[in-house]
């Protein structure tokens, strides 16, 4: 275990994602996953032992407050970053869907009472 310097890869990182591997599966709430996600705060920064090397994120104490993920408040999973940076943009991809539902049900209003807008 090294808590410190880099680890590189000529390669793929992979995690065992495998389904027969999980236990105690729960779907969770996209939309309360993007409430939590908007209010995690962002920061640019560098570590102690690189300086110059700028990276961004979120700190990890703040993620573990936000969604109790992982068995560290000083960590933060690859896989558990991925899982909640998904989980936020099928939320977005749902509210993409209504708004543009939204969109078209407005611009036939529109058409409908202002014939002579839409023929402009």
């Amino acid at each position: 275990v090294y808590d410190t310097g880099d680890a590189k890869l000529a390669g793929v990182l992979q995690e065992n994602s495998d389904v027969n591997a999980k236990q105690a599966i729960v779907p969770v709430d996209p939309h309360e996953v993007l409430k939590r996600v908007s209010a995690l705060p962002i920061s640019q920064w560098q570590y102690k032992d690189t300086p110059g090397v700028n990276h961004v994120g979120p700190m990890a104490q703040d993620f573990y407050a936000a969604f109790g993920l992982g068995s560290d408040e000083t960590k933060i999973a690859p896989g558990d970053m991925a899982g909640v940076s998904l989980a936020a943009i099928n939320a977005l991809s749902a509210r993409n869907a209504e708004l543009e539902e939204r969109v078209s049900q407005l611009e036939a209003l529109v058409t409908r009472l202002f014939p002579r807008v839409a023929n402009n």
